[in-house]
C-alpha cells in the first residue's frame, strides 16, 4: 500500500551575509529517490520563501511497493565553486542544505549600560534594536544589519556577532569599517556610544567593542493660569527654564518643539491655558529645574506641581526638583481693591466718630425712656 508524506528542505548560507556578493538570487532543489536517483519533484528556493520549501503529498513507496529513501540535491548556480556544500538532517525532521563560503570576519561586541536607578521609573524595555552599519571608503554607508539586544541569563545586555572584513559593493571588493546606531527606546536618551578596538593576546586586532549607555529621560509640562479680577488671560508671559545638576551647575536643555534653546536654557512664552513641554531630559541625581518668569508686574506668582497645593513665590522665579515626569502649573493672580474714596489714614477717625455717634444715640434713647415712665432723670 502506497502512502503519502511531506518532506521539507531548507537552505542555509554561511557566507558572512553574502559579504562577497556571490550568493545567487535563487536556486532549484530536487527531491530524489536515493535508490534509483530518480527526481520526484522540484522547487525553487529564494528569499521570497525564506529559502524553504515543503514537498507535499509525495509517495512513501514506489510502483513496486518498495519504500522510498528520499534525499535532496541542489541545482547549479553562479559561483558555486566558491562554496562548499553539505547536507544535514533526514526525511522525517527535514533536510538542510548548507552552503559555506569562507569569509574573514571581525568579532563585534555589543553591550548596553542603563543609567536608570535599576529601572526606578519602570520604563526599561524587554529588548531593543541596534543596527550595525557597514562603512565603505570615506565612511560611505554601504548597508546595515539590525540586531535585537536583550538581557542574558546574568541580566547583562550584551551579545557578539561576526562581521566580514571585506565586502563586495558596486562590483568591487573593499575593506570595510563598522559603526553602530540604536533605535532609542521611549523614556530614554542615548547618553553615549563608545567604540574601541579589541585585540588578542599578541596584540593583533580581533574586532570592535561597542558600549551604548542609555539614561532615563523625563519630561516637564509647564502650563499657565491667570486668575483675579484684573488678570489678563490674553497676556503672554515670557519664561526662561534652566536645568541644574546636584552641584548647581547648568545642564543644557535638549532641543524640542515649542521653545528655543539659547546658551543651554529654554525660552518660551505662555498665555492663559497654554503650555510648553520640555522633553528628553536625562535624569540625574539631584537634578533641578529653575523657572524665571517676566512680564508679570502686579501679579502674585505661585505654582502647583502635579496637581498639588499651590506654593506662593516671592519674586519671579522658583526652583523644583526633578525625579520623574512632572507637570507644573504657573499661576499669576491680580486682584484690584474696591475704591471707597476714603484714604486709609482717614478711616480710623471715621470709625471713632461713628462709634461716638452710636453711643450718644444709645444714651439719648435711654434717657427718653425714663422720662416717659415718670422717673427722675
Amino acid at each position: 500500500m502506497t502512502g503519502l508524506r511531506n518532506v521539507t528542505v531548507r537552505k542555509v548560507w554561511e557566507d558572512g551575509n553574502d559579504a562577497h556578493g556571490l550568493r545567487p538570487d535563487s536556486l532549484t532543489v530536487s527531491l530524489v529517490n536515493q535508490t534509483t536517483q530518480k527526481t520526484i519533484a522540484q522547487a525553487g528556493l529564494s528569499p521570497d520563501n525564506g529559502w524553504t520549501h515543503t514537498f507535499e503529498n509525495v509517495p512513501t513507496r514506489d510502483g513496486d511497493g518498495t519504500a522510498i529513501a528520499y534525499t535532496v540535491k541542489e541545482g547549479e548556480f553562479p559561483h558555486e565553486e566558491d562554496y562548499e556544500s553539505r547536507l544535514e538532517g533526514e526525511v522525517n525532521a527535514g533536510f538542510t542544505l548548507v552552503n559555506t563560503h569562507d569569509v574573514e570576519t571581525w568579532t563585534i561586541g555589543l553591550e548596553k549600560v542603563w543609567q536608570d536607578g535599576e529601572d526606578a521609573l519602570g520604563k526599561r524595555p524587554d529588548s531593543l534594536t541596534v543596527e550595525l552599519i557597514t562603512l565603505g571608503p570615506a565612511g560611505a554607508r554601504l548597508s546595515s544589519q539590525p540586531y535585537t539586544l536583550r538581557p542574558d541569563g546574568q541580566g547583562k545586555w550584551r551579545m557578539a556577532v561576526e562581521a566580514p572584513k571585506e565586502v563586495v559593493s558596486g562590483g568591487s571588493r573593499m575593506a570595510v569599517d563598522y559603526a553602530l546606531e540604536e533605535i532609542v527606546p521611549p523614556g530614554y536618551v542615548l547618553e553615549s556610544l563608545e567604540r574601541a578596538e579589541t585585540t588578542d593576546a599578541s596584540g593583533g586586532k580581533t574586532g570592535y567593542a561597542f558600549i551604548l549607555t542609555n539614561r532615563a529621560a523625563v519630561q516637564v509640562a509647564i502650563g499657565k493660569e491667570v486668575t483675579g479680577n484684573m488678570g489678563d488671560a490674553s497676556q503672554a508671559f515670557a519664561f526662561t527654564a534652566q536645568l541644574l545638576d546636584g552641584e548647581g551647575k547648568q545642564v543644557p536643555i535638549p532641543e524640542g518643539a515649542g521653545y528655543r534653546v539659547e546658551d543651554g536654557a529654554a525660552h518660551f512664552s505662555l498665555a492663559h491655558g497654554e503650555k510648553a513641554v520640555l522633553a528628553n531630559i536625562g535624569l540625574t541625581e539631584g537634578l533641578e529645574l529653575a523657572i524665571q518668569e517676566s512680564g508679570g508686574t502686579g501679579y502674585q506668582l505661585s505654582y502647583r506641581v502635579d496637581g498639588g497645593e499651590a506654593v506662593e513665590v516671592e519674586g519671579t522665579s522658583f526652583t523644583l526638583p526633578l525625579t520623574g515626569d512632572t507637570t507644573v502649573q504657573v499661576i499669576n493672580r491680580k486682584e484690584a481693591a474696591i475704591d471707597t474714596g476714603v484714604a486709609l489714614e482717614e478711616r480710623a477717625w471715621l470709625w471713632m466718630l461713628g462709634l461716638c455717634g452710636a453711643l450718644l444715640a444709645a444714651a439719648l434713647a435711654w434717657k427718653g425712656g425714663r422720662r416717659r415712665r415718670g422717673e427722675e432723670p
